[in-house]
Formats: structure tokens, sequence, C-alpha cells
């Protein structure tokens, strides 16, 4: 049996792949507990906001910019039980981006609308599959115009809820996944033009790979990832146009498998983040030469990891920038009025987020943090 507990993440009982967090992660379940993040423009502005996972309860934390890199006070909007991830999209498709979130502890899906201005309505909620939901990626699956999600389940599935462009989603279809699955992620791996969609879990040596058939249902195969995989993202490390999946493991390394373009993937490769328990990351350019580069949260080492790339699917070795709490998660945004990548990574126990704010050449000013409640 798998238990899944706050931060999305799994332990698995017994054996070489159990996975354990730090005993000083303690969750408080005091309707905050910031263990997600997700970057974008809510309120037309040019300047990204915030939106936060509080896993801890039933609440999202939104923090509107202002320009300047300001913040308003910060506003919680009610979603389901264990709000797990977060993402910022238009799910329905009146152009405005909104929010979604996964809510591990209720088994749904919930959709927090846009009234236009960055303001939020009242939730759209739709069940997903079985309890101990993790992680949430979106894309039009089904070519019909609206978002959809996909959903890693600890249990060893991928559930995939088709959008109805109105914010709800129909019944969700379940594919295997990786036991332990806590990360997923999309991305068209083999070129036919259909996102595909990529999973990860701690308790398996493998990354589910689900190819699309191109109208949103899936066929499943597996490539080796190397164990203790707790997050992945997709991107396109040596600009080659094929899509590369890249992974966060428990014992503090980044795994690379880049695509060929045909739906395979060459052996991984690992590269160090000088930390210890590599979570969740961003994939942007941090230092302005045009490639891909990583931003890692360290949840036992109290810090973040930038990993610079090369351009040609390769990494340099992780610089760590200390954060003093325990960074969750991390994602990029431009969070002020310059042009520069910044990076933001909520705190976990901590009700805040956790802000670097770059300096277009790899390096970050001292962290600054922003409060949630």
């Amino acid at each position: 049996m798998v238990a899944t507990l706050a931060l999305g993440l799994a332990v698995m009982p017994g054996g070489a792949d159990a996975v354990t967090l730090p005993s000083f992660l303690g969750i408080p379940l005091d309707g905050l507990a910031p263990t997600e993040i997700s970057a974008g423009d809510l309120n037309g502005d040019g300047v990204d906001d915030l939106a936060v996972a509080n896993e801890g309860g039933t609440t999202i934390t939104v923090l509107l910019s202002t320009v300047g890199g300001g913040y308003q006070a910060p506003q919680r909007y009610q979603v389901g039980l264990s709000p797990s991830n977060v993402h910022i999209h238009d799910f329905t498709g009146d152009g405005v981006d909104d929010i979604v979130d996964v809510d591990a502890g209720a088994s749904t899906v919930s959709v927090l609308p846009n009234l236009g201005d960055g303001r939020m309505g009242t939730a759209v909620t739709s069940p997903t599959s079985t309890a101990g939901t993790a992680a949430l990626t979106a894309a039009d699956f089904d070519a019909d115009g609206a978002l959809d999600v996909a959903v890693s389940h600890p249990a060893g599935a991928v559930a995939v809820n088709l959008g109805r462009g109105d914010g709800s989603f129909g019944p969700p279809a379940t594919y295997p996944g990786p036991l332990g699955g806590i990360g997923v992620s999309a991305g068209d791996f083999n070129g036919d033009g259909a996102p595909d969609i990529a999973s990860v879990g701690p308790a398996s040596t493998t990354q589910s790979i689900l190819t699309n058939k191109g109208d949103g249902t899936f066929e499943h195969t597996t490539v080796p990832v190397g164990p203790g995989a707790v997050c992945n993202r997709t991107g396109d490390l040596n600009a080659d146009g094929a899509v590369d999946v890249i992974s966060a493991s428990a014992d503090g390394h980044m795994g690379v498998i880049l695509g060929r373009g045909d739906g395979t993937f060459e052996p991984v490769k690992n590269y160090g983040t000088g930390s210890l328990y590599a979570s969740c990351f961003g994939v942007d350019d941090l230092n302005g030469d045009g490639a891909q580069d990583l931003a890692v949260g360290n949840i036992a080492g109290l810090s973040m990891s930038t990993l610079l790339g090369n351009g040609d699917g390769t990494l340099q070795a992780g610089t760590v920038h200390p954060a003093g709490d325990a960074v969750i998660t991390c994602t990029t945004g431009h969070i002020n009025a310059d042009d520069a990548v910044d990076v933001v990574c909520p705190g976990g126990a901590i009700p805040v987020v956790i802000a670097y704010d770059g300096k277009g050449d790899g390096a970050f000013a001292p962290p600054r943090r922003l409060a949630l409640g």
C-alpha cells in the first residue's frame, strides 16, 4: 500500500526503493502548508502572478503582482481537500488564464475561473480517479480546442480527464503508470502533433510513456529513468526540436533522457544538484544564452539549485542558492519589471514564497520572502 503524504510525495513501505521524507518536514494541517506553485499573468499587467497550493488545507493562495516586483495582499480561494499541484492555463476558453489544481485528499480536479482581473470565481470541481492523486499536467490531448488534464496516482496509474471548455472535465480514463507515481508532464514525443504523457514515481526505475493516438486515448510503454524519481518536466535541452524529459530524484540528481523525435529516447544521464533531495523544478533560460536551464528545489538542503544548460543536452554542475527554509518545489517566471527570469519556491511548513530575482546572467539576488498569510 502507498501512503500519500503532504508535498504530493509517497512513502513506499519497506524495500530498497522505499522513500521517506526528512524528519523535519512535518507539514502542519493549519490551512496553509504551501507545497506547489505556478506563475502566470492573471491580471493582465505584464508581470507574473503566483498561485500556491496549500496542501495542509483546502485553499489556493493567489498573489497578484504590482508593477515593480511587489504583490498585493494574499487572497485564498476554496478548492478540494489537500490541493497538491497547481497550474495556470485558460480552461474556460475566454482568453484569460484560470487556475487548476488536483485535490489529493478528495480525488478531484478543481478549476478556479478567472473573472478577468485576477480575481477568481467559485471552483468548478470534477472527479478524477482513486484517492491519493499527486500531480497534474495540462494539454489539449484530443485536439478539440479545450484543455485536458492528466493526473498521476501513487497506486500506479495516470488518469486523463478531457476538458469540456467550461472549466469542467469528463470522467477519467485510467492508464498504467509507475508505482508511486507522483510526477507527470506532457509533450509531443513522436512529432505527430498530439501531446503525449510521461510519468515517474520513486518506487519505479522506469518512466511510463503514454503515446497519444491523436484522439486523447493512449498506448503505454516504459523507458529506464533510474530509482527515486519524484518529479518530471519536459523541455528541449539540445535545441534539436525533439522533446526531452528531465526528472528529479530523491538522491539529489537530475536525470535527462534526450528525445529522438520518434517517441524513443537516449539512455538517461544524471547530473548532480550539489544538494540533497531534489524536488520539482522549472525549465527556462536563466542566463540569456538561448539554452534551457533548470531551477530545482532541494527539500533537505534548504536551498534552490540551478543547473545551466550547455545547449547540447548536457548540464553544468549544480550551483546552490541558500534559502534558509525547506524549499519544496520551484518554478520560473517574471515577477518584476525586468526581462530576467526569476525563480519562486513555496516554503512548505512555513507560509511564505521564497523569491529569487534573476540578474539575467544565471545569478540571483539574495532571496526575499513573500508572506502567504
